[in-house]
């Protein structure tokens, strides 16, 4: 499976606007080709309580994304779902289900400004932080599922990037401590492609 997104965000002054557009490589290079058109956060608070749904969604490919800012309240544990769709299709096309059954090749990195997790440096500004709670089948982590505290009340951005990182001549591209390698060199020293990269606004009150 190959899935192609990339999202360029520009955020004015004061983050009142954020404008996208998305890419789609020749599926001529590529294999059969996926295109993500929608990536859903479903925010769980851990204990009972409402799950707050967020999306980042260009479901007509054209460049013109709609993206819900999440909201989360301070000091309070979520579950944090991700999930990808294909809203190109009809119906629908559920792009997590392949990517949960290729875990192996692909792995979500969980970032920004308000972010401290896996795929951050240590972040004094941080708002939520965040952790893997999900494994393929060689225990590395997925990023499908996350656990996420609110910390610290503001506004900042979070992103998320999606990566496919198949084996390249027989030698695995996803390995062990590969967030940790996000972290110190962004997603051009990890090796793969990018599938998907989408930026939120966050507030924690």
């Amino acid at each position: 499976m190959s899935l192609r997104l990339s999202s360029l965000l520009a955020v004015t002054a004061t983050a009142a606007a954020l404008t996208g557009c998305i890419d789609v490589d020749d599926p001529e290079q590529v294999g059969e080709q996926e295109v993500i058109t929608t990536v859903t956060l479903t925010f769980t608070p851990v204990g009972g309580g409402t799950a707050l749904v967020f999306s980042h969604a260009d479901p007509e490919n054209d460049g013109g994304p709609v993206i819900e800012p999440i909201a989360l309240a301070l000091e309070t544990t979520y579950d944090l779902a991700v999930q990808f769709k294909n809203e190109l299709s009809d119906p629908a096309e559920d792009i997590t289900l392949e990517v949960a059954d290729e875990g192996d090749e692909h792995q979500v990195f969980v970032y920004g400004s308000g972010v401290e997790g896996p795929a951050t440096a240590a972040n004094a500004n941080k708002l939520i932080t965040v952790a893997y709670d999900d494994t393929d089948e060689n225990g590395l982590p997925v990023g499908l599922d996350n656990s996420v505290v609110a910390v610290a009340a503001g506004t900042a951005e979070l992103k998320l990037m999606l990566r496919h990182l198949p084996e390249e001549d027989d030698v695995a591209v996803k390995v062990e401590g590969l967030a940790g390698d996000f972290a110190d060199g962004g997603s051009s020293g990890i090796g793969g492609d990018v599938d998907a990269d989408v930026t939120f606004p966050l507030t924690v009150e």
